[in-house]
């Protein structure tokens, strides 16, 4: 009998203290232990034939039932890359195009927010801090939980020189993140805006008459980054930083992911006083590019950067229903110069505000363009996002270049890694429009110089 008990065990997996066992002999046992001791106290009972199948069907489904919820509730967490707490990140050299825009995402726990102001990310400079985004502590009151970012304009541009007209120029996080668990956050600058994202739930702020504005919307200068500065109480891991165009810093993503986050497109027009090709792909869903006048049909291409499977795509249209297309044709291409149509598509929903879903393809891409055509009203067309989900497949085949100098290493992100293998695996690093690989042995045991590629075939 209880080689038969210990047979069923893992179905059951109770977690109270008493559970109900079944043996095959008519005999339904009532069984009870402690949750310290594994030994069953078992006394039988003896059932009717009907009763004992009633009751035993009963438990093993219900068992089944349990044992389906808890898998299907477990969630395994991929692995997270922690940074030392007040950890510095060296900016000066994409400090100029760091001031228009940017973005950065990371993964964030905070343990507690009993101070006031616990720090995530602080960006300084030799004119102070140019922005900065921490926990809201006790001092705030209702708000306490949330995070917050913000930032400081060298033309003093807005609410206290923060330039969004927001809430003292300031954004709040839409949800609480002092619950000890790890959240996915985003902060962004835009050309004529910010967002702070927390877990998919955002908050958007724009300045002032944006088309006149924009050019005084310029953060002050950067050299330094600190993570989990002041009063953090907490990790922060897998940080990732965007700028001109590029992924500046951090591990590029190799799953499944928006391969469009913050690359450029350029296109057939863009509108400077209304929305520049930057505005399409920079995250904020306020901000749109918009096509200049007499542009007809209008188009956007995105060069991903490297070969990629794509398995979806994303486009928004702004809050007016003129910007609308009807009909799209999507292209691809793997060189920018010889492209194949995809397929064309026609969407007679005119609305504002339209998301429109597309379907991706299996060849190989590294370029993708858009034509739109049929204007759902008015005299232009235009995007508030572009997504491109997919995969990167391809990756340098073939690379030569010089080795950097000792002196400079500190800057680019391989020159911290310890491990040859490691090293490898995450060779490919975008700064400034250039490929850097980790793989030329510095003097010292285990660890790897930097080599800027000066050609790479993808």
């Amino acid at each position: 009998m209880r080689a038969f008990v210990a047979s069923m065990k893992p179905i059951f997996r109770p977690t109270c203290e008493h559970l109900w066992v079944a043996s095959l002999h008519g005999l339904i046992y009532w069984g009870s232990r402690s949750a310290q001791d594994e030994n069953l106290q078992l006394v039988p009972m003896k059932l009717p034939g009907a009763m004992f199948s009633f009751l035993a069907t009963l438990m093993v489904s219900s068992a089944l039932r349990m044992e389906l919820r808890t898998e299907s509730n477990h969630t395994v967490e991929p692995p997270i890359k922690i940074f030392n707490l007040k950890e510095t990140i060296d900016a000066s050299a994409w400090s100029a195009s760091f001031q228009k825009s940017f973005r950065i995402v990371a993964k964030v726990k905070f343990n507690n927010m009993n101070q006031n102001y616990p720090t995530l990310f602080e960006g300084k400079g030799d004119s102070g801090m140019a922005f900065v985004s921490h926990g809201l502590g006790g001092a705030y009151g209702s708000q306490k939980g949330l995070s917050c970012f913000y930032l400081q304009t060298t033309t003093n541009l807005g609410p206290h020189g923060r330039g969004i007209d927001y809430s003292g120029g300031w954004l709040p996080s839409k949800i609480r993140m002092d619950d000890a668990k790890w959240h996915t956050l985003e902060l962004i600058k835009g050309l004529s805006g910010t967002a702070i994202i927390v877990d998919g739930q955002r908050i958007e702020g724009t300045i002032k008459d944006s088309a006149s504005q924009r050019s005084k919307f310029v953060m002050k200068p950067v050299s330094t980054i600190e993570l989990g500065g002041r009063s953090f109480d907490g990790e922060i891991g897998d940080v990732q930083i965007f700028t001109g165009g590029k992924q500046v810093y951090g591990d590029l993503d190799t799953g499944a992911h928006n391969l469009a986050k913050s690359l450029i497109p350029t296109g057939s027009s863009e509108s400077n006083k209304w929305g520049p090709f930057e505005q399409a792909t920079d995250g904020l869903y306020m901000q749109v590019w918009h096509a200049g006048d007499g542009d007809y049909p209008s188009s956007l291409t995105l060069n991903l950067g490297t070969s990629s499977k794509i398995e979806s795509m994303k486009l928004s249209t702004p809050g007016h229903v003129n910007y609308g297309w009807k009909t799209m044709e999507i292209f691809r291409s793997v060189d920018g110069i010889a492209w194949e149509e995809v397929r064309t598509e026609t969407s007679l929903q005119c609305k504002k505000d339209r998301v429109t879903e597309h379907a991706g393809w299996p060849e190989k891409t590294k370029f993708v363009k858009i034509v739109m055509k049929d204007r759902c009203g008015g005299g232009h067309f235009a995007i508030n996002d572009w997504e491109i989900y997919g995969t990167p497949i391809g990756k340098p085949a073939a690379c030569k270049g010089t080795a950097i100098p000792e002196k400079d290493n500190d800057r680019f992100p391989c020159d911290t890694i310890r491990d040859e293998k490691k090293c490898l695996e995450s060779y490919m690093k975008y700064r400034s429009g250039e490929y850097y690989q980790c793989g030329v042995r510095k003097a010292g045991v285990g660890i790897f110089n930097c080599l800027v590629v000066d050609e790479c075939i993808a």
